[in-house]
């Protein structure tokens, strides 16, 4: 999740010139599938929209996904991932 190393294994689908979708595989939560669309704004700007549907885990493992992917641990997670990707495609990453 963003800086912190949490394990996760997604499998992408639906992979195309209009986005994508990835669903977790083996991770934090019981289910989570992200789909991704992209749309041209102009020549050189693409607008990312996003969809997430998600279930947590039962028990412990399900308290510690509520607090990591509840709405302020997602907001975080999205913004640094917008970050990351930001200054990846700017050939600023390392």
């Amino acid at each position: 999740m963003g800086p912190l190393p949490i394990r996760w294994r997604a499998v992408h689908s639906e992979v195309g010139p209009r986005g994508f979708t990835d669903t977790q595989e083996a991770g934090p939560l019981a289910y989570w599938k992200h789909t991704h669309a992209f749309a041209a704004v102009d020549a050189h700007t693409t607008r990312v929209s996003e969809h997430i549907e998600y279930k947590y885990a039962p028990g412990l493992k399900g308290l510690l996904s509520r607090l990591l992917f509840g709405k302020p641990g997602l907001t975080f997670l999205f913004a640094w991932r917008a970050w990351a990707t930001r200054r990846a495609v700017e050939g600023k990453s390392q």
